[in-house]
């Protein structure tokens, strides 16, 4: 069964700072390349597909949005296509993550 389960964005820092987790960027195209989390995909939730992950077989899976609440759309698409254990939303998205003193890639 999937669980979605919002975390902090310093426990995200944590998790990517060790190698343990994959950020998916579900902004459009336009919003990625003005700024993200260094190392995330972009899958843009206007074309969002499952599918498209890239592995992450023994890492954790983090989404995020900008302000974290559409993230949750993904999130729920993830489950319903069976995506198997945890599926982490960043609570408070990108804006969080910046606020938190993390550092973003223009």
């Amino acid at each position: 069964m999937t669980e979605i389960e919002f975390i902090e964005p310093e426990t995200a820092r944590g998790w990517i700072d060790a190698g343990e987790a994959v950020v998916i960027d579900v902004r459009e195209a336009h919003e990625f390349a003005m700024a993200h989390i260094e190392g995330a995909v972009s899958l843009p939730l206007s074309s969002f597909d499952p599918a498209a992950l890239p592995p992450h077989e023994d890492k954790k899976l983090i989404v995020q949005y900008a302000i974290g609440v559409r993230c949750g759309v993904a999130a729920q698409h993830l489950a319903a296509a069976g995506h198997p254990g945890t599926i982490h939303r960043l609570a408070g998205g990108l804006q969080a993550w910046y606020e938190a003193g993390n550092p973003i890639t223009r």
